[in-house]
């Protein structure tokens, strides 16, 4: 370079001249400098000068090229160091890796715990699209692609993913993830590096945690429930043990005052005749809620036995609705009976249930109405008999009617004070009718109006049976004609077996009365021998005894070959004890307390 022609810049006398030119190995960088040193010259020539500077450009490119080699060795060194490093962790680690290049995603690397982890398939040199090729929507690309250009490290904890298990099957697990950006300089990205652990077993084992704890919870809220259904329930079990004391003790508390009155010798005829029909009409109220307690028992456990047997509707209708014109009459209201369509003859259902219902409610209508009348109006439609009862009674208030179905309480205390009962007959009246297959409702109800219930239950029509009106169904509010009993069981030879001997005293006189010779016996064992000894006309049977019950004596009787009725005798009243009577040989059945028409009427037709 001209620049440097000129005068020597080293002190050395026996030099004239210096020319010099750099050497520059790129970027600015400039290492040294050719150069000419002449003791006699003055200046160089122009060939001289271009001769100078193509020495410094030569040795410039030369330097630049051994530059360029050592960095590439060294880089390729340094590659080299971090691909067996990469491979010792590869091999070694617990974890699995994996590295994909890009454009493409090629599998480069996959070290056997990756092939564990996500399946076992070929991966090295297949693009990521080959291998998971039933994935294809995977959003791990659009990850991947992502930390490629940004060089951002991307990670995730318990990502659930679909990945091909051992079986073959694609499986839903859970793993923790990260991606890598793998350079060969800075700024020069070449793959990814994945890796990832199967966390599956730490979430469910999670899971099952926060489930256990949810169970746990569960548990918590259900026992706090329980305590509070079981103080609920206790009182519930208190009232209605303070109700049911009431409801008891006031009929024995008439019962026996009237009894003690009938003691008097002084007493009229007149006078003992009333307290006689107290005594019996408070007998049948303590039988009345005795049955209720009994037959919602059996209900709410599932126990109660329905009846499907023919039985004449009309006849039904006629009878009920006699007796309870009499009830009415007695109480100065109406009572009336309304077809409101045509209703078959002959039907199959359960009419002891179906006569248990419609005492309830048009007998609980009947209580409650003081003045006006009740109604009872039957409809039948696709094989459902509806019958809806309307008074002009006392009412309900919305927030009666909202207890009104809850066992054991009645809608006010005041009606109880008033009125009587035990709460009871609705709540058994609706399971009655869903027992029945159908639904016992409260369609409407004013205060000092009256209301109106509805029960439903199903009734197939017997097969051919004719459909008859209102024309054909007749009913009387007259006296009931007594039985005319006077020794109609004149000659006949009857054998009451019985452990109770006030029992045993009170079938003696009354069947005596009636002109029968009566032999006792005070339990089963006794009951066989005296049987099989002698000859009677009919058994009377209790059935719960010492050494030998009545089922027992009954099947040793009939096994014997005894072929005389025997009439059961029990005081559980349910249509499921009925059922064992048959099984057992009984030829008939009769509740306790037993009515002594019932019984008058049940002893003749076995005896005609």
């Amino acid at each position: 370079d001209s620049r440097f022609e000129g005068n020597p810049l080293v002190e050395d006398p026996g030099v004239t001249f210096y020319a010099g030119a750099p050497i520059d190995v790129g970027n600015g960088q400039k290492v040294g400098t050719i150069c000419v040193i002449d003791h006699h010259a003055k200046r160089l020539t122009p060939a001289q000068r271009l001769s100078l500077r193509a020495l410094s450009q030569q040795a410039s490119a030369l330097l630049r090229a051994r530059k360029d080699r050592m960095v590439k060795e060294s880089r390729e060194r340094s590659h080299e160091k971090d691909a067996s490093d990469l491979k010792l962790i590869f091999e070694r680690s617990p974890v699995g890796m994996a590295v994909v290049r890009e454009p493409e995603f090629i599998f480069e690397r996959v070290n056997e715990e990756f092939k564990k982890l996500v399946g076992p398939r070929e991966y090295l040199n297949r693009k990521w699209a080959d291998v998971y090729s039933e994935l294809p929507e995977s959003p791990l690309v659009a990850v991947m692609q992502g930390v490629y250009n940004t060089g951002t490290r991307h990670a995730e904890k318990e990502r659930e993913l679909e990945v091909v298990g051992i079986s073959g099957k694609i499986e839903r697990r859970y793993f923790n993830i990260s991606y890598d950006r793998l350079e060969r300089g800075p700024n020069e990205p070449y793959a990814i590096l994945i890796m990832t652990t199967d966390v599956t077993e730490l979430v469910t084992d999670k899971a099952k945690l926060l489930s256990r704890s949810n169970e746990v919870q569960q548990i918590a809220n259900s026992l706090l429930d329980a305590k509070t259904e079981a103080e609920h329930a206790n009182n519930a079990k208190s009232a209605f043990l303070a109700n049911m004391s009431h409801e008891i003790r006031s009929p024995l508390g008439a019962i026996m005052g009237f009894s003690a009155l009938l003691k008097n010798p002084e007493a009229t005829r007149a006078e003992q005749d009333h307290f006689i029909s107290v005594i019996e009409r408070n007998s049948n109220h303590v039988l009345r809620i005795i049955d209720d307690i009994l037959d919602l028992s059996k209900v709410e456990a599932g126990k109660m036995i329905v009846e499907t047997i023919e039985f004449s509707l009309p006849e039904l209708l006629a009878d009920f609705a006699s007796l309870m014109g009499v009830r009415a009459r007695d109480k100065g209201i109406d009572f009336e009976l309304r077809l409101l369509s045509e209703i078959p003859e002959i039907v199959i259902a359960d009419p002891t249930r179906l006569r248990q219902i419609l005492t309830n409610v048009v007998g609980n209508a009947i209580k409650f109405t003081e003045k006006g009348y009740v109604q009872l109006a039957v409809s039948f439609n696709r094989n459902k008999l509806e019958f809806a009862v309307t008074d002009t009674g006392i009412g309900l208030t919305p927030e009666q009617t909202d207890r009104l179905f809850s066992a054991f309480t009645q809608a006010d205390v005041s009606t109880t004070r008033k009125f009587g009962g035990t709460g009871l007959g609705l709540v058994l009246t609706r399971r009655l009718c869903e027992a029945l297959g159908g639904s016992f409702e409260l369609t409407q109800s004013h205060v000092g109006r009256g209301s109106t219930f509805v029960a439903t239950i199903a009734a197939e029509p017997k097969a051919d049976t004719k459909m008859v009106n209102h024309t054909l169904v007749h009913f009387t509010t007259g006296p009931v004609n007594p039985i005319a009993a006077d020794k109609v069981l004149q000659g006949k030879r009857i054998l009451v077996v019985d452990d109770s001997p006030d029992n045993q005293v009170l079938f003696k006189l009354m069947l005596s009365k009636l002109g029968a010779d009566v032999t006792v016996a005070r339990d089963g064992a006794e009951g066989v021998q005296r049987a099989l000894s002698n000859t009677y006309d009919v058994v009377l049977m209790d059935v719960q005894m010492p050494r030998l019950d009545g089922h027992e004596a009954t099947r040793a009787l009939r096994a014997s070959g005894f072929q005389t009725p025997i009439v059961a005798l029990t005081a559980h009243a349910m249509v499921e004890e009925r059922a064992r009577a048959d099984a057992s040989g009984f030829t008939d059945f009769l509740s306790k307390p037993v009515d002594r028409g019932t019984l008058i009427s049940k002893l003749t037709s076995l005896l005609s």
